[in-house]
């Protein structure tokens, strides 16, 4: 799906009930109260749970199981995600909001474009830590991020205009990835790796440039944004959210190797160090998390503030192989000139067919371009490689082709001049 038309749709408390308005789509607009289907402790249990499905699935070092053949928890996890999802669209997508969207969708395939249903929460900051990525609509019998034609992004309101930039390839990324000696150790040898194996046909191809700190420490960060203007910076690494403080955290690593939290507001001002930067990739766990009264206090929500376009963030933590396969997919179509949703959509689906039930949710997309296509409009700038393009033949067959057409078409006019004269000879 190259294009996709926004459905903006706000959800605000309106006294023990909630209001989901929708401020503009492709069929208008309209307003529905709904009651909230979760208890407040009940939504903390599904939040809870869904935070700790890593316990659910394989790690990379213990042996390669598929799935299917795990203990039934994991199924267990898979089916409350699926009845987590229903839940919660019947409740929001109900009445005159729900006959709006059905339209809206209609109206999209008709115009081969897909639906971007923009979340706002203008005055409830606590609404943006529900998984929204697992809306399920029951009546199509799927998740609304895996049906390939809905994207679901969190649209941020703010007193600022995303800069338009107008690119060429080759996409500048720069790999930062901390792995501290007092946090629990990541596979990152085996991600950066794998994410080698995936952008190095693009750099060959000179589609992606792409620069790579290990064990990064502030000072390293700060000083490759300074002398390099990266369209996309992904982070590979701890995340977390510090109660006490009341705010996101990255987790980097000190000159020694041992862990140092940075702030969401210092790490936001760091990666908005360059006017280039286009697309922020956490790769960390918790990097979407915020706090119920501000919802620019976490990581994600601090750098869309500063004015980047796109963060795309992991709301929990992600296990190191379903993080490999999103960014080998991620990249992939991006890199191709697919808008960041069906990039992401199709990363989803990369998760969903391992088979992993489970984690194709993990990633949360905030976005304030009005376009998917954080890069320019040309598409054809971004195609793949040259086997995108259709083949050229040899001059030779073309000198060829032109004196075989040429001597066709002088020989219709003399047939048609011959006829033309035997006519006239007649009359």
């Amino acid at each position: 799906m190259d294009r996709y038309l926004n459905f903006d749709l706000e959800i605000t408390r309106r006294a023990s009930q909630y209001q989901a308005r929708v401020i503009s789509s492709p069929n208008g607009e309209t307003r529905q109260l709904f009651n909230f289907p979760f208890e407040e402790r009940e939504l903390e249990q599904y939040i809870n749970k869904f935070a700790n499905t890593r316990s659910f699935i394989l790690d990379d070092n213990e042996q390669d199981t598929p799935l299917n053949d795990q203990p039934s928890s994991a199924e267990t996890i898979a089916s409350e995600i699926r009845s987590f999802g229903k839940k919660l669209f019947n409740a929001v997508f109900q009445q005159s909001v729900l006959e709006i969207y059905r339209e809206s969708k209609v109206s999209a395939k008709n115009k081969k474009a897909g639906l971007r249903i923009r979340l706002r929460f203008p005055e409830n900051p606590e609404l943006i830590n529900i998984p929204w990525e697992y809306l399920f609509d029951s009546r199509t019998d799927e998740f609304l991020t895996l049906s390939g034609d809905t994207s679901i992004v969190r649209y941020m309101e703010l007193r600022i205009a995303v800069k338009p930039m107008q690119i060429s390839p080759p996409l500048k990324i720069l790999v930062i990835s901390s792995n501290p000696k007092d946090y629990p150790l990541l596979n990152v040898k085996k991600e950066l790796s794998k994410l080698h194996q995936a952008l190095s046909p693009l750099e060959q191809k000179k589609r992606v440039e792409y620069k790579q700190i290990e064990h990064a420490t502030l000072r390293q960060i700060t000083q490759a944004l300074g002398k390099n203007d990266f369209h996309i910076i992904h982070f590979i690494g701890h995340g977390d959210f510090n109660q006490r403080r009341d705010e996101g955290v990255l987790v980097i690593e000190d000159d020694n190797g041992y862990a140092l939290q940075v702030s969401s507001r210092r790490i936001a001002s760091i990666f908005q160090s360059s006017d280039a930067s286009r697309l922020i990739v956490l790769n960390a766990c918790e990097g979407g998390i915020t706090s119920k009264e501000n919802i620019f206090s976490g990581v994600a929500q601090s750098v869309v503030k500063k004015g980047v376009p796109a963060v795309l963030a992991m709301q929990y933590v992600i296990t190191d192989k379903s993080a490999i396969v999103f960014s080998e997919t991620f990249y992939g179509a991006l890199s191709r000139g697919s808008p960041i949703d069906t990039s992401l959509s199709m990363a989803r689906l990369a998760i969903y067919n391992q088979p992993n039930e489970i984690e194709f949710g993990t990633a949360a997309l905030y976005m304030r371009a009005k376009s998917g296509r954080l890069f320019g409009k040309d598409k054809n700038k971004f195609r793949l490689s040259e086997d995108d393009f259709p083949e050229k033949r040899p001059p030779k067959i073309t000198f060829a082709i032109f004196i075989v057409t040429l001597i066709a078409l002088l020989a219709s006019i003399g047939l048609a001049y011959g006829l033309y004269t035997f006519l006239s000879s007649l009359i």
